[in-house]
């Protein structure tokens, strides 16, 4: 089979390996080259850059429906596409070049997060399972015909970096089964159960509500590590210190502080040598032990509370 991979960040690229090795691998579609920060030459995709390496043709796309795109994608007649955290939807008139059709590997147990974050929304909302579905695409957004799909367990302690780190070798698996279901001729079955929707992340998904219990606030800390980061706002007598990115916390599972019930809820209820500060919540308590203070290093909160003088009635939302 004459296949294309479609694909763009450096995770996907023991998926693109996998192909090279053991199916006809043509060519690879990416994104265009973008400006690196602080740096005016533009740089290739991860996946573009592997596959130079590997002297595979590569095809730098910005809009996906172009006709010269459409023209040269065309003249090479491939059979099948596989589709990988590529970042745009493919339209009918691309899907329609393949003769045999094209799959999408996607990091979710569909018909559940469909779209473009579902690594971070099943985090968000503390799903305790998760996986990597294959399918037929089709016009809509993650509706097609299921060809395989495989389950994993996520930690309590996962984040966004490590459970897509586990999710990779889910997803060869997945790859392998597959391709032979493709050679197959196997045409998927209908997805099954309620959809629910993984939208791309947008910077003021990662605000923290103090409001919340300590269980949702930890979880949107692991669902938007890295980006957009969970970020509050801190208060005392001294000063007011905006977005303010937390990066690791804990749940206090058997709280003893004895001025909390005097405190409003979004205040610090102690201090823990060594470590941080508790944040007490709509529900239960959170030891805050890392962040990210707005243009600074990364610190622990340790250090961020002494170099602040933050202490116990200090307010954060």
């Amino acid at each position: 089979m004459k296949t294309i991979f479609f694909g763009t960040p450096e995770y996907v690229n023991p998926l693109l390996d996998y192909l090279i090795d053991n199916e006809n691998i043509i060519a690879v579609v990416t994104r265009c080259d973008k400006p690196a920060k602080r740096h005016l030459q533009s740089l290739p995709s991860e996946v573009k850059q592997n596959a130079i390496k590997k002297l595979i043709r590569v095809f730098s796309v910005e809009k996906i429906d172009d006709a010269v795109f459409i023209s040269n994608l065309s003249a090479i007649k491939p059979d099948v596409g596989i589709v990988a955290a590529f970042g745009k939807i493919l339209p009918k008139k691309v899907l329609d070049i393949f003769s045999i059709g094209c799959v999408n590997l996607h990091f979710s147990l569909l018909p559940k997060y469909r779209g473009a974050a579902p690594i971070q929304r099943a985090l968000i909302d503390g799903e305790t399972e998760t996986g990597v579905t294959s399918f037929w695409m089709n016009e809509g957004m993650d509706t097609g015909r299921i060809i395989f799909q495989k389950k994993i367990n996520i930690d309590k302690n996962d984040d966004t970096n490590t459970l897509r780190e586990k999710l990779i070798p889910v997803a060869l698996d997945v790859l392998r089964e597959t391709v032979v279901k493709i050679k197959e001729n196997y045409k998927g079955e209908e997805q099954v159960g309620n959809p629910s929707f993984a939208p791309q992340l947008k910077k003021e998904d990662g605000k923290i509500d103090v409001e919340k219990t300590a269980e949702t606030i930890f979880n949107l800390i692991r669902g938007t590590k890295p980006w957009p980061g969970a970020f509050i706002t801190i208060h005392n007598s001294q000063f007011t210190i905006q977005n303010l990115r937390i990066l690791d916390a804990q749940i206090i599972q058997e709280p003893n502080y004895p001025c909390s019930d005097l405190l409003p809820i979004g205040s610090v209820v102690a201090l823990h040598k060594n470590i941080g500060f508790v944040l007490k919540c709509g529900k239960g308590y959170l030891l805050i032990k890392s962040v990210h203070p707005p243009s600074k290093n990364v610190m622990s909160a340790w250090s961020f509370l002494q170099g602040h003088n933050l202490k116990i009635g200090d307010k954060l939302d």
